[in-house]
């Protein structure tokens, strides 16, 4: 596989920009195509309408400021704190509270529905609260039982 031939920098106001050179200028999202099961591998080079304009299969193939730039934005988009104990789970009228403890401290998480609380393996639980911030509970097994418990009816 042969290294990408397209360049990355910062306009003025701090967006990532793309370039392949000669036809295509343009500010550029990231999102990762498989954010999960391969974290930092796949990422989507999206332009402010969606299309995808570049796929970035392994980043560290980059060079220089495209890879500087991509450990940057991977930095900033991989906040995602780990769930180590269910206090509370219950529906409100404002949607699902979820009362959890992470590794980062407590927090209270509004879920719109039952959905966003997804099952990404047998043991994997990714909830996703109305903010779009994931939080992960990366075996269900490691949860003290009151936990799971107080997950169970949700998913």
């Amino acid at each position: 596989m042969s290294t990408p031939s397209f360049s990355l920098r910062r306009d003025a106001e701090g967006l990532l920009r793309f370039s392949d050179g000669a036809h295509r200028d343009v500010a550029v999202t990231m999102t990762s195509a498989f954010p999960l099961s391969e974290p930092g591998m796949w990422l989507s080079l999206r332009a402010v309408d969606g299309s995808e304009v570049a796929l970035v299969e392994d980043p560290a193939r980059l060079e220089g400021e495209a890879r500087r730039l991509i450990d940057e934005e991977l930095e900033s988009r991989q906040f995602v704190p780990v769930i180590i104990r269910v206090d509370r789970a219950s529906n409100t009228t404002t949607g699902l509270e979820v009362v959890v403890e992470t590794d980062r401290g407590p927090t209270t998480l509004i879920l719109d529905a039952d959905e966003q609380i997804r099952r990404v393996s047998d043991t994997r639980v990714v909830l996703t609260d109305r903010a779009g911030v994931r939080y992960l509970i990366p075996d269900l097994h490691q949860l003290d039982q009151q936990s799971r418990h107080r997950l169970e009816r949700f998913y």
